[in-house]
C-alpha cells in the first residue's frame, strides 16, 4: 500500500499563492519572525481568507516583544 503525504490531505495557501491582504501578511510573517517559511498551521487556516489577518493583528504585539525574542534565541547548552 502506497503512503500519502499528510501534507495532501489539508488543502493550504503556499507563499507563492498568496495575494493581497494574505501575501501581504505572509511577508510581514517572515519579516517578523525572520523566518523563511510561513508555519504550516497559518498556510491551511489560510484557507479561510479573513482569518489569518485578523488573527496575525492580535497575535504579532506579543510575538514581536523582548521577552519572545529572547525566548527564541538558542541556549548553550
Amino acid at each position: 500500500m502506497a503512503q500519502r503525504s499528510v501534507l495532501g490531505k489539508f488543502p493550504q495557501v503556499d507563499h507563492h499563492q498568496a495575494l493581497g491582504n494574505l501575501g501581504d501578511v505572509y511577508e510581514d510573517i517572515h519579516n517578523t519572525l525572520r523566518l523563511p517559511w510561513v508555519a504550516f498551521g497559518i498556510r491551511v487556516l489560510s484557507q479561510f481568507p479573513h482569518f489569518i489577518p485578523d488573527a496575525w493583528a492580535a497575535l504579532k504585539p506579543q510575538i514581536s516583544t523582548r521577552y519572545a525574542e529572547y525566548g527564541a534565541d538558542p541556549r548553550p547548552p
